[in-house]
């Protein structure tokens, strides 16, 4: 709490170095008061993404449900309004999305096309707030397109690999613990049936054998100065050599026993002098308790004095950290909610008729056909936050092929993020309402321009105004209302200076997680699958009827205007082919001196002074320059001769200027920096079945899909029906309760002709 007042006070004093009237002082003072406050229990972000698939084929349209939460509580969290998704390759990013959160939830799809590349992909998705911590939700996507030539195959020649995995990355001779272990056998190679740890005479240590998902954990105790080595069969009989963990002599660890009201844990320590320890549990980030602990003797700590989700456990000596450990204190919840009306086998084209009892929550529903031969790994929301604190989840050879089964099993396959510290200041804002633009004007050289009115414009059919003023760094923060389009923006200079610049920061990441976007090759079964759902694709897309949503633009052009002194249509008048004349013939309160547009002063009330502003369709321009507008171009010229408050700035009288189109005419700003602004993109449109007609071929693989769930509790009715294509199909549901209990349900049915 102490330190979150300090990031508050940090950083309401760099802002308000910033501002320059008093007036902009209010407003942002008012925004960080109303704001700000609710951080103290919501300082920490964390997003969950619920595809409705993992693997697509060209043809095939990604959708998504997102969730915004309290990395604290797990409850859903309103403190962003805007959440940014990436789809990135090897080559760089395929899509980006911004999307619009209402209460913390959103959704999006991205439709594949046949031009994106065979590979695997990582899904990234985060809040402006997160990138403060170095934060962001990370999910492997594989896509396959079939009008390549050629399609990844199996090398015969891939080798079996298994990596181990332990708190420390070594184990310390004299001390027992346990040791994690995940195979990766590639397709194509026998399964493995055991493992060996050997030691440099070739004698036997350890025997172990890997589960269904190939991994696994035994308990291990090395000798001082032993090289050890790994021996893995498969069912033919074929061996295979490969290094064990490295060994050192010296270090510390702790041994966990769970209990029935807690845990019992041992310090141990080898080759350590004798200092002074303390435990300290970390949750989210946030010191949950500590206690001085002695080596060697037993310890304890009871559950009702650890966090209810994954926690760091933290050895230190003399204050430095020397062990962590990550636990999960209590066993995860059984989500095997009550299920009602699902059979285990339908026919094509028969109708789904379950319901499911679900608390009080937020959730999301898919019903798709399982693809075994290619699936990714996949990641539950039950399992979100423990993703979230994962040093390197989703490395291909590091990652289980679902992340399930006991706590043990769990933590013992993962290496983990180590705390961190919440920062002292952050450079980026919450998006609270909804976007913030921050950039730096800087000179020629590079060098920061200071003290300098400048302006954000949005011209077209969702037009905006703001102002500001940069501060001692060139840096200026604009609040702007989001827009559902792609447009062209402009950041101005008002007093239409030009050799300045804007660098605008961005707000898609540019530097992206390490990720393994190499693809396992397809084998003949998998290739066939591919080749029947691309047609399947293609069938689907011919016949499917497009329900194209229309966004809903603002008509109030100018909200900051209560009223226009003056306003003229154009058309309504005799034109003129000089667009000075209009000022000249008929356009009262307003004319022409010193070479350019000037609201007349006899009109203004005493100490009437400041800068007047000309805007053409927005974007403030020259008042000389813009009279060499063609005047058949435009549409309307309005005035106000009163004195108008923008953000900081103070204007005597404002000139708007409007085309036809309200795209500058092909006037240019030389000004101005052109900025080329990402709208918000449309939502994830729900469906529960086709819209056929008759003798259509129905060849859906993805049945029922709702991204936005919003449940008082009880029973949930799903309706939907199965489409002409065979297989195993699973109902996915994914969410949370109002209390922040994630909620995941999946069960599969089978579909037969």
């Amino acid at each position: 709490m102490h330190r979150l007042l300090v990031v508050c006070a940090n950083q309401k004093t760099r802002l308000l170095g910033r501002l320059r009237t008093k007036v902009y002082i209010l407003i942002v003072c008012s925004l960080l008061v109303g704001h700000f406050g609710g951080l103290a229990q919501n300082i920490q972000e964390r997003v969950y993404l619920h595809p409705n698939a993992q693997v697509f084929v060209a043809g095939e349209t990604l959708r998504f449900s997102a969730f915004t939460l309290s990395h604290q509580t797990g409850e859903v969290s309103a403190l962003s309004k805007i959440l940014y998704v990436q789809l990135v390759g090897e080559e760089g990013p395929v899509f980006e999305q911004k999307l619009q959160l209402e209460k913390g939830r959103g959704s999006g799809e991205f439709f594949v096309n046949s031009l994106i590349p065979t590979g695997r992909y990582q899904l990234l998705a985060y809040t402006q707030w997160m990138r403060n911590f170095n934060d962001y939700f990370q999910l492997p996507v594989t896509i396959i397109n079939p009008f390549e030539t050629e399609l990844p195959e199996v090398r015969k020649d891939s080798l079996v690999q298994i990596s181990f995995h332990h708190p420390n990355n070594y184990l310390i001779t004299g001390i027992e613990t346990q040791v994690g272990f995940r195979i990766f056998a590639p397709a194509g190679t026998a399964e493995i049936q055991n493992g060996k740890v050997i030691d440099s005479e070739g004698t036997i240590i350890q025997k172990f054998e890997p589960d269904q998902q190939s991994t696994g954990y035994f308990n291990f105790e090395p000798k001082a100065r032993e090289l050890y080595r790994v021996l893995l069969e498969d069912e033919s009989g074929k061996i295979s050599f490969h290094e064990f963990m490295p060994v050192e002599e010296g270090g510390y660890d702790i041994q966990v026993e769970r209990q029935t009201n807690g845990f019992a844990f041992i310090p141990q320590a080898v080759n350590r002098p004798d200092e002074q320890l303390t435990l300290e549990v970390y949750y989210a980030n946030t010191l949950w308790t500590s206690q001085q602990v002695f080596l060697d003797e037993v310890q304890a700590l009871r559950n009702d004095l650890l966090p209810p989700g994954l926690c760091h456990w933290v050895l230190t000596a003399l204050g430095k950290p020397v062990h962590i450990r990550t636990i999960i204190p209590s066993v995860e919840a059984n989500n095997k909610r009550n299920y009602q009306g699902l059979n285990p086998i339908y026919g094509v084209r028969d109708s789904l008729n379950l319901a499911i009892d679900l608390p009080a929550g937020q959730y999301s529903l898919s019903i798709h056909q399982q693809m075994p031969e290619i699936d990714e790994v996949t990641l539950s929301a039950e399992q979100s936050r423990l993703y979230s604190e994962l040093s390197d989840p989703l490395t291909k050879r590091l990652a289980t092929p679902q992340l399930s089964g006991p706590s043990e099993l769990i933590t013992a396959l993962q290496n983990f993020k180590s705390p961190k510290a919440i920062p002292d200041s952050v450079t980026r804002l919450p998006e609270v309402r909804d976007e913030l633009l921050a950039a730096t004007l800087q000179s020629t050289n590079g060098s920061a321009v200071n003290n300098v009115s400048v302006s954000l414009s949005f011209p077209g059919e969702e037009p905006q105004f703001k102002t500001g003023f940069t501060n001692a760094e060139g840096k200026v923060l604009f609040h702007h209302l989001s827009l559902h389009q792609n447009q062209v923006a402009y950041l101005s200079v008002l007093d239409h200076a030009s050799g300045w610049q804007f660098v605008v920061e961005d707000k898609f990441m540019t530097e992206f997680p390490s990720f393994d976007y190499s693809l396992n090759g397809l084998d003949s079964l998998a290739a066939i699958e591919i080749q029947q759902r691309s047609i399947d694709n293609q069938l689907l897309n011919a016949f499917q009827e497009k329900n194209v949503l229309h966004a809903k633009y603002s008509t109030n052009l100018w909200p900051q205007y209560t009223q226009w002194d003056f306003e003229y249509a154009f058309d309504d008048y005799q034109r003129f082919p000089d667009f000075k004349e209009y000022f000249v013939e008929y356009i009262i309160g307003a004319g022409i001196k010193n070479g350019g547009i000037q609201i007349r002063k006899e009109h203004f009330g005493s100490g009437f002074n400041e800068q007047q502003l000309v805007l053409l369709d927005g974007v403030p321009v020259s008042p000389g320059r813009i009279l060499e507008l063609d005047p058949y171009l435009v549409e309307s010229v309005r005035l106000t001769m009163n004195r108008v408050y923008l953000g900081p700035s103070v204007f005597d009288g404002v000139v708007l200027i409007e085309t036809y189109e309200n795209d500058l005419a092909g006037y240019d700003p030389i000004a101005a920096t052109e900025l080329n602004y990402q709208g918000i993109a449309q939502g994830s449109s729900p469906f529960d079945g086709p819209t056929l007609r008759a003798k259509q071929p129905d060849r859906r693989i993805h049945l029922y899909w709702d991204p936005l769930v919003d449940w008082s509790g009880g029973m949930y009715p799903l309706q939907s029906i199965t489409s002409d294509v065979s297989g195993v199909f699973e109902v996915q549901v994914e969410g949370f309760t109002t209390a922040g209990e994630p909620i995941s349900i999946r069960e599969t049915f089978q579909v037969n002709h």
